[in-house]
């Protein structure tokens, strides 16, 4: 029997440790953090702190490189994000491997890295700067479109020199570059060509494992609330610290409006990867707008930690804002459902734009005859007779 690790990270508090609900002969289940509150039945957990990287980063190195605590003991290795709930073995997963030495999950919805910086930039998950210099790095040295994307959430490896090689210049990136791996994995199996097993199931949406939502803490002083158009100083009146509650099925934003308004802006935080099923706002707007997350029957999934919300309608001086979102973790289900409702709303798009170009077409070239027919010339002719 192959000797197996299941290992995962957790910096700060961004995740809860989900157990091992049937613990396998022969696997060992590792988790790395530098929480000295966590503790763990299934797992073992190995504290870890590095205080020139970033939590976020830190937690990237180990996802990547493993640790040394872990890396000459073992033949196989699983990395698993830590809100994957598994429900089959390890043993049988690692089956995806095949005849290679690296298997990760194909993209469910995307393609190419090219797209995957334009998710990255719609939902706030990096800088413009950063997002630009890799992509100019990769245009640089040749990098070829449409060569493949990976969701990283869930891989496995061998414990190989062609492996390790691989994984040195996907950290490289990272380190580099963008924090967001899913942009530098493509092109670290590219830059080493390393043949892999691609799996062709859908990340959040397969009988092996599930996933929830990261856990973050809230504070009163993460909401901000913009009474007035915030873009025009003159009018702009700003609230950083509002009365929030974030609980499991609810999330409420309480504050005294503090001048006379026809527009206000929330955002709201760490709302991402939830469900918004109901929404009870008083006074009661005329109309709601959401960016940065998806509106499909009903329901509002916040997608993004980047989220505003929207208020339109007439706002009183010394009125009670009371903003009430009952809501729930987004499952795989959800996640499937909404991006096949994306897909949809983007395909119906591209059919209209293509219909209003055919229309275009035809309107130039009814207008390119009406031009060249003998009465439009006759009418420019008289036309010019009567401005002479």
């Amino acid at each position: 029997m192959r000797k197996i690790c299941v290992y995962t990270c957790i910096t700060g508090e961004y995740d809860k440790l989900n157990e091992i609900k049937k613990p396998e002969k022969g696997v060992d289940y590792v988790c790395f953090t530098n929480n000295v509150k966590l503790k763990s039945k299934t797992w073992k957990v190995i504290q870890i702190h590095e205080l020139e990287l970033s939590n976020r980063l830190l937690a990237r190195k180990i996802k990547i490189l493993g640790h040394p605590t872990i890396n000459k003991k073992y033949e196989v290795f699983v990395w698993t994000d830590a809100d994957v709930i598994w429900e089959r073995a390890f043993e049988d997963f690692v089956e995806f491997l095949g005849e290679k030495d690296f298997a990760v999950f194909m993209h469910h919805s995307r393609i190419q890295i090219y797209e995957e910086a334009v998710a990255c930039l719609e939902n706030r998950k990096d800088t413009i700067q950063n997002i630009q210099k890799v992509l100019k790095f990769y245009k640089k040295i040749g990098y070829p479109d449409n060569n493949g994307l990976f969701e990283s959430t869930v891989f496995v490896r061998k414990n190989t020199a062609e492996v390790l090689k691989m994984l040195k210049e996907w950290y490289k990136i990272v380190a580099q570059y963008t924090e967001r791996d899913q942009l530098s994995l493509p092109y670290a199996i590219w830059k080493t060509g390393l043949e892999i097993s691609p799996i062709k199931l859908n990340v959040w949406d397969n009988d092996w494992f599930k996933t929830v939502r990261h856990t973050i803490k809230s504070s009163a002083s993460d909401c901000h609330i913009y009474y007035g158009n915030r873009r025009e100083e003159d009018f702009n009146f700003e609230h950083y610290h509002v009365k929030q509650y974030a609980r499991p099925e609810c999330y409420e934003i309480e504050d005294i409006i503090p001048i006379t308004t026809k527009r206000i802006e929330i955002n709201p935080t760490n709302l991402a990867g939830t469900l918004v099923t109901k929404i009870n706002i008083a006074p009661k707007p005329n109309k709601i707008e959401s960016y940065g997350a998806i509106a499909y029957k009903d329901k509002l999934a916040f997608c993004s930690s980047c989220n505003v919300i929207v208020l339109n309608g007439k706002f009183q001086q010394g009125d009670k804002l009371s903003i009430k979102l009952s809501m729930r973790p987004m499952a795989g289900e959800d996640v499937v459902e909404f991006s096949e409702n994306a897909w949809l709303q983007n395909a119906k798009l591209i059919n209209e734009n293509f219909i209003l170009k055919e229309q275009k077409k035809t309107l130039e070239t009814t207008l390119q005859e009406i031009y060249q027919s003998k009465s439009w010339k006759l009418i420019r002719k008289i036309r010019e007779l009567l401005l002479n």
